[in-house]
C-alpha cells in the first residue's frame, strides 16, 4: 500500500537545502517520489529532477509506510 504525506522541511539550513531532487537521489536513498512542494505559500506540483530544495520547502511525498517514517 503507497501512502502519502506531508513532510516539514528544517527552517533552517540543513545538509538536504540548496540541494536538487536529483542530487539528493531522494527515490533510491529514501524509496520515497515527490509529488509537489509547498513554498511561500505557493504549491509547486510535479516539482523536476533539477528543482532545487531550500529550508522551510514542505514536500507531498509518496511511498511507502516506512519510507516515509524513514524519511521524517
Amino acid at each position: 500500500m503507497l501512502n502519502f504525506r506531508h513532510l516539514a522541511g528544517n527552517r533552517n539550513r540543513s545538509p538536504h537545502s540548496d540541494k536538487t531532487i536529483v542530487e539528493l537521489n531522494i527515490r533510491r536513498n529514501f524509496g520515497v517520489s515527490v509529488l509537489g512542494i509547498h513554498r511561500g505559500g505557493k504549491f509547486l506540483t510535479s516539482p523536476g529532477a533539477e528543482t532545487m530544495l531550500i529550508a522551510g520547502d514542505l514536500l507531498l511525498v509518496m511511498g511507502k509506510k516506512e519510507a516515509i517514517s524513514a524519511v521524517q
